[in-house]
């Protein structure tokens, strides 16, 4: 074997294991999730954890009092004007990169309203980032593209909370982009208005979870889009309870509440428990359904304008 053919080799499995070198630091885990391993809590632009950004939000118990003289007024054509939008923010976290993933998951970050629910967030971002900066929480990350547009504007803090560890993936998605390594810390220097928590926040003995629970019942406008099993494996229920139980007085929106029979046993019973607070939103936001509860009676949707 010549020089030249060991130095490749060796060159060549020395990268290989520089690749599979786990990218998370180990120094700061997760609290413990139920189902996953322990990964971390991410840092936010001041260097310090999620967990710190969290408590310096507002306290949530004047929220709905706050709220009631802060109509929102929804418009279908606002929303639509969000339609096959190319140039969002911090796209670049969002979604595989790789070729083989681009038409199964970019194209729906970059739908029409009424296919997907992302104009929709987007137009909430930009519309109560005029009243000031918000906070806005979603309940399951997966690919952060939900995370991406509700973050459009700068001026508002979005906590994106899972019980698996989506910094990790969307640090891996950054990479293969840029085309460089980039580690989940660096998230935040792409999308400072974006924090990862791998948490559970229906779990009690989680580390850090009443932080967490303050932090839902504070936010203006909360996520819910999670396994969407909410009878073999649930959630949804019980967090909706929660919610109500701790008095949230923001808008809760609820993705893909016609998926499936369970999903549309959710939203009818959402109809029954909340009547005219349920609004229907799908014509508007995704195909598959998008159902809104409005906790504090003050969101108005006008479909026809």
């Amino acid at each position: 074997m010549s020089r030249r053919l060991l130095f490749e080799i060796t060159l060549t499995a020395g990268v290989i294991m520089a690749y599979m070198r786990p990218i998370i630091p180990t120094a700061a885990p997760c609290p413990p999730c139920p189902t996953v391993a322990p990964a971390v809590v991410h840092a936010v632009p001041s260097g310090e954890l999620s967990v710190a950004a969290a408590r310096q939000m507002p306290e949530p118990s004047s929220i709905c009092s706050s709220l009631q003289h802060d109509r929102l007024v929804i418009k279908a054509s606002g929303v639509r004007k969000f339609s096959s939008k190319q140039d969002w923010r911090h796209v670049d976290i969002c979604c595989h990169w790789r070729k083989e993933f681009d038409d199964m998951n970019r194209k729906h970050l970059f739908a029409a309203a009424g296919k997907e629910h992302y104009p929709l967030l987007g137009y909430l971002s930009i519309e109560l980032a005029r009243r000031g900066s918000q906070l806005f929480v979603e309940l399951g990350t997966r690919e952060s593209a939900s995370a991406v547009a509700l973050a459009e504007d700068a001026r508002n803090a979005v906590f994106t909370l899972d019980i698996f560890d989506a910094a990790r993936h969307a640090a891996r998605t950054l990479s293969q982009h840029r085309r460089s390594r980039v580690l989940p810390l660096d998230l935040q220097l792409t999308a400072s208005n974006i924090h990862y928590v791998c948490t559970d926040v229906l779990n009690e003995t989680v580390s850090a979870t009443a932080t967490y629970r303050r932090l839902v019942l504070g936010a203006r406008v909360l996520l819910l889009d999670t396994h969407h099993h909410p009878e073999t494996m649930p959630f949804e229920y019980e967090f909706l309870k929660f919610l109500e139980k701790n008095g949230f007085g923001g808008l809760i929106i609820l993705d893909d509440i016609f998926l499936n029979p369970e999903m549309k046993r959710l939203w009818r019973w959402c109809n029954g428990r909340y009547g005219d607070r349920a609004i229907d939103a799908t014509s508007i936001a995704h195909a598959t359904g998008t159902g809104m509860i409005d906790f504090c009676n003050n969101t108005v949707v006008l479909f026809n304008e």
